[in-house]
């Protein structure tokens, strides 16, 4: 299913705030500048290929800029994939400044302030994904907004074509999966010519034991004993050399552990499956050991309290 939004839909004194609700929920929020109410167009066609949220986008000339109070109430934490299919957009995050015109693509991540300025008429897709997910492809992810992949380049092609289908993602059906990763996959080739993936990327031999470290970290997630020696143990290296593989990484071996308990925990506190059970219940089966610790990491990441969280689900 996809849904549609436009300013044409409402009276021209609402459309500045119609817009930006529009976009928050689309994308997150953000502050943006659309001058004359009165004159500005902009839409949002919405779709899901399976794990990604695709938008489209037409809009008129118009600046947008996400800070740090924007940031403050996060919930989740994404990375956007911006792909200009006309006109021309101003990329900037993290010190670093992208120029994109058609065929171009570019990552931006909402943990960080950006601006966006767009001084015409523009078209994009823009593909929503979690971070976890991006940084499980692309640990240095973060090193790498702001920074354009061009049409000249070969994965730039391919995924132009790719893109220009994404629009009509409900009707991949059962191939939605495949189609999702192979969007994906380009989209991580790309980013990886960059100079900057190629100066600080790891060695082959460095990922496969980050993977393999993640892999039994994953399935022992439930087990509240799991810690650094245990997990170095089971894929035969020494705590130090495990400690020195994420040094590089964007979090610790054991932050990351703790980051995807809670991310397991958010999605069973959303789980209709799971509306029966206690929230200490759903903590304590994700590995935490402790009620009070669970609490405050939760919103410490979310910016809600566990009961809260499930509470702006089910109300």
């Amino acid at each position: 299913m996809s849904t549609f939004f436009s300013t044409e839909m409402v009276p021209i004194e609402q459309r500045a705030s119609y817009w930006r609700d529009v976009v928050g929920k689309a994308f997150v929020p953000l502050s943006c500048d659309i001058g004359t109410p009165g004159n500005f167009r902009g839409s949002i066609k919405q779709s899901t290929l399976a794990n990604l949220h695709v938008a489209e986008l037409r809009c008129d000339a118009h600046n947008a800029r996400r800070t740090s109070q924007h940031i403050s109430g996060q919930i989740e934490e994404c990375f956007l994939v911006a792909f200009q299919t006309a006109g021309q957009g101003v990329f900037e995050q993290d010190g670093r400044v992208a120029v994109v015109g058609p065929g171009d693509f570019v990552l931006c991540g909402s943990s960080r302030p950006y601006e966006l300025n767009f001084y015409d008429d523009f078209r994009q897709t823009v593909l929503v994904l979690p971070a976890s997910q991006m940084r499980t492809h692309l640990p240095d992810a973060d090193a790498l907004t702001a920074i354009a992949v061009g049409a000249g380049h070969g994965s730039g092609q391919l995924i132009d074509s790719v893109v220009r289908t994404l629009g009509a993602a409900e009707t991949f059906g059962p191939a939605a999966g495949a189609m999702a990763d192979a969007v994906l996959n380009i989209i991580v080739a790309g980013l990886r010519t960059l100079p900057a993936a190629r100066a600080s990327g790891p060695s082959d031999l460095t990922r496969f034991h980050i993977d393999r470290a993640r892999q039994h970290a994953m399935a022992q997630l439930h087990d509240p004993a799991l810690n650094a020696a245990a997990i170095a143990h089971a894929v035969g290296l020494s705590t130090a050399h495990l400690h020195r593989l994420f040094q590089r990484e964007p979090q610790s071996l054991m932050q990351w552990v703790w980051t995807e308990r809670l991310e397991v925990c958010k999605h069973n506190l959303g789980a209709p499956a799971m509306q029966g059970r206690s929230v200490s219940s759903i903590a304590f089966a994700a590995g935490f050991n402790s009620a009070p610790h669970f609490s405050r990491l939760f919103r410490q990441r979310y910016g809600l309290s566990p009961s809260a969280w499930r509470s702006s689900l089910w109300t």
